[in-house]
This record gives structure tokens, C-alpha cells and sequence, in this order.
């Protein structure tokens, strides 16, 4: 086949088009492509014929390959009709034989890697959180909750022997346990393997490191030297982005999982950490404009309460001004004794 690297983006779309996995404009694409030269046409009907003698073992008695081939045609080609390459006459069960030892020759010699794109690549699902929380529920009972700006990436069917999804951004998991079939979470910078567990991931583009507080259960993460680190329920593990290093300590931020839970536990908490932790939890935009008022300790429980509701506790406690200005919240007071 002449000139076969102009081919092999369109083997893909091929693929796409027999699967019926192509859009309207990469059929047009297609179509163009193959019009345009005899050796494309040529390609794609050597591609069409493997299609269709591939599925020929499927039928049981009689098939009519030409009047298959002959719909096949006129989906993207209309009355132009390729049929020189099949038979005229019906072809019967026992030639049948014949016709699956072809394909197979055909298979693996012409469009093995047209057959492999289709085995290989099922078709993907992509969550998108915008400015907002949104969760979903994955083939295996999988639960994911997606943060503010994260993206989740993951098969409509996962494979018979692991569980592979990729994440940018943050989310809480809670993983369907099967020992028999691995859980992989891939970010930009590692992954993360569990059987069975839930745990937080913060793999935002924008921060130095990655981070994994698990709930329940263990994992493991993966960093780029291919150094693996087990967490078990209550530790939490950071990937260093700069000079690739992980390390694992106790987890002490008892609302890692706030943005999803909205409960929010302060004890003798500094005010400076209270208002970091409601930016996270609402994504809002609280700065403190008196450093004095840093340090000022807060003990309480929200449970679903409003960030409206929330300030107006801290104004109350502390004795605070609380104002909006310019798209900001600002905080002001005299200082806490």
C-alpha cells in the first residue's frame, strides 16, 4: 500500500465510522478522504471487507454479504457502490469456512491495528465540575465526587482485569472492592491503586504537590521514580511536583472533605485557618484585613450551614465588621484578648 502514512490517521476514523462512534463531520471527513484517491477507496473497502467477513462466522444459515455490503456502502457513499471485491452470487453456510480463514489472514496481515483500536479503545465518558460539586455513580458501584473545576475521565465499560480512570483537578472516591480487579486513578503526576476504600485526592495543576488523605480502607501511590507508598485510613500522602519525593504523615485536617459534606469542626481554631478553610469549602473569597485578628480561636460545628450564616457566628464571636468590597470579603476588628 503506497504512501501508508497518510493512512493511518484515517484508520482510526474508519474505526470510529464502523463502530458508529463518528460524528456528522468526521463521516464528511471521511468521505472526502476517500473520494479523493483510488488507493484511499481501495483502503477503505479492504478495511470494510474485514468488517464484514470478521462477522460471518455469526450467522447461522445463509448470508447475503453483498446486500450487507451494499447498506454498509450506502450509508456514507450513497449510490456509489463498491462490490467487486465479494462474490455475486449468496454465499452458504460451508463456504463459509473458507471465508473465516480470509479474514483472519486479512485481519492480522491488512487492519490488525484497525481491529485493535477497536478492542483496545472502548468508548470514554468524560465529568466535567464546573462551579460546581457533581458526583456519579461508575459501572462498578464506584462513587466519585468531583470539586470545583475537575475533570474525570473513565471507560463506559472497564476492563476484565483493572479499573483505570484519570483525574485532573480534586474529588472524593469511594471504591467498590473487588480483589480480583484493581482501582487506578491517574493524575499528571502519579497514580494511585486500591482494591477497596475512599479517600480524597487534591491534584490541582496549579499547586506544588499532589495530595491523598485516605478515609477508609489503604492505597498506594505511585510517584514519576516509580516509588511506591502505602497509606492506610486516617494518613495522608504528598507527592512533591519539584523534586518528585513522597512522604506520608497523619492526617490533621478533620475537614479535608468539606466542599463535599459541608461540615465544617473548628477546635481552638485561629481565625486565619478558619477563613483558608470556608475559601476552600465555598470557594469564596475571605481575606482578613487586620493581622491582629490572625489569632483569635474558634470552637464550633457547622453542619450544612450557609457561608452567610457561618460569618455572621464569626462576626458575633469575635466582635468583627464584615463587608464586601470589590468582589471580595473583608474582615476587619480590634483583636481578640
Amino acid at each position: 500500500m503506497k504512501n501508508e502514512n497518510k493512512h493511518i490517521d484515517f484508520i482510526d476514523l474508519i474505526g470510529k465510522y464502523l463502530a458508529k462512534e463518528a460524528t456528522s463531520e468526521e463521516i464528511n471527513m471521511l468521505e472526502k478522504w476517500v473520494k479523493k484517491d483510488p488507493e484511499n477507496k481501495k483502503t477503505f473497502h479492504d478495511l470494510k471487507q474485514t468488517w464484514m467477513l470478521s462477522n460471518a462466522g455469526h450467522i447461522d444459515e445463509q448470508i447475503n454479504l453483498n446486500a450487507e455490503w451494499d447498506q454498509l456502502n450506502s450509508t456514507i457513499f450513497g449510490e456509489e457502490e463498491y462490490t467487486d471485491d465479494l462474490p455475486s452470487d449468496t454465499v452458504n453456510f460451508n463456504y463459509n469456512k473458507f471465508l473465516k480463514m480470509a479474514a483472519i489472514i486479512v485481519i492480522f496481515l491488512t487492519a490488525g491495528y484497525f481491529l485493535f483500536y477497536l478492542i483496545s479503545n472502548p468508548s470514554t465518558e468524560q465529568l466535567v465540575a464546573g462551579n460546581s460539586v457533581v458526583s456519579t455513580t461508575l459501572t462498578d458501584g464506584t462513587e466519585v465526587t468531583l470539586n470545583h473545576n475537575s475533570i474525570l475521565k473513565y471507560p463506559k465499560i472497564f476492563a476484565s482485569n483493572i479499573r483505570t480512570v484519570q483525574l485532573q483537578g480534586d474529588a472524593y472516591f469511594d471504591v467498590t472492592h473487588d480483589l480480583s480487579k484493581p482501582f487506578v486513578i491517574r493524575t499528571k503526576n502519579i497514580q494511585i491503586e486500591v482494591l477497596g476504600t475512599s479517600f480524597y485526592i487534591n491534584a490541582k495543576v496549579e499547586q506544588p504537590t499532589v495530595d491523598v488523605i485516605v478515609h477508609t480502607g489503604k492505597v498506594a501511590i505511585i510517584g514519576d521514580k516509580e516509588e511506591k507508598l502505602f497509606l492506610t485510613a486516617g494518613e495522608k500522602g504528598t507527592f512533591n511536583k519539584s523534586n518528585g519525593q513522597l512522604i506520608k504523615k497523619e492526617n490533621r485536617d478533620q475537614n479535608f472533605i468539606s466542599w463535599k459534606t459541608r461540615q465544617l469542626i473548628f477546635n481552638n481554631e485561629s481565625l486565619v485557618n478558619v477563613v483558608g478553610k470556608l475559601n476552600q469549602t465555598y470557594h469564596s473569597n475571605i481575606t482578613i484585613d487586620n493581622p491582629d485578628i490572625y489569632n483569635c480561636l474558634l470552637t464550633a460545628t457547622f453542619e450544612e450551614q450557609s457561608l452567610e450564616i457561618i460569618l455572621e457566628v464569626l462576626q458575633e464571636t469575635f466582635d468583627l465588621i464584615i463587608e464586601q468590597k470589590d468582589g471580595k470579603i473583608l474582615i476587619t476588628g480590634n483583636g481578640c484578648e
